[in-house]
């Protein structure tokens, strides 16, 4: 009995071990201020929404408040968030803030991530596919992960929900 007593012990040490790095790793609701974090050039395989038009770079987001959404279209959290995303941004884009969205799958997913845009009404911000440089480049690596630069091209804000997105916007506009 003590052999399997004991081995109950580990097994829900275990368990309460997986719970609590599964909790401490989730993304949050909030969201945390940066530090001084350059907007980089968006070097993606390719870009959708943008009907003819240049792709988003830089020099052309310069003057507006942009956020950088970072999604797959593997992640489920990601998928649910594309409508309040789509509110938010008919909320704000007239206010002088520009969303672009940053996809990880490859062009061999592309397919998957028109599939995405079509599904939400009011998608209609620039998507790229292909964006894992982009990812690494700002340490992204939980989706959905927003990140927020100020008019200078400056990164001001990190989080992974519209709602603290939208309350970081509030105090700077």
């Amino acid at each position: 009995m003590e052999g399997l007593a004991g081995l109950g012990m580990a097994l829900l040490a275990a368990i309460a071990g997986a719970v609590l790095v599964e909790r401490l790793t989730r993304p949050g609701e909030g969201g945390e201020r940066i530090g001084p974090l350059p907007l980089p050039e968006l070097l993606v395989e390719g870009w959708l929404n943008i009907d003819g038009a240049a792709p988003p770079t830089r020099e052309s987001l310069a003057g507006r408040h942009v956020v950088l959404y970072f999604w797959s279209t593997d992640c489920l959290p990601c998928l649910q968030t594309l409508p309040s995303l789509a509110r938010f941004n008919e909320r704000w884009q007239e206010r002088g803030v520009e969303v672009v969205a940053l996809a990880s799958d490859p062009s061999s997913r592309v397919g998957a991530v028109e599939a995405a845009i079509r599904r939400v009404q009011g998608m209609d911000w620039p998507v790229a596919y292909g964006a894992g440089m982009v990812f690494n480049q700002l340490g992204v690596n939980a989706t959905p992960t927003y990140l927020l630069f100020d008019k200078k091209g400056v990164g001001v804000w990190r989080g992974h929900s519209v709602q603290g997105l939208e309350d970081e916007l509030s105090l700077r506009l």
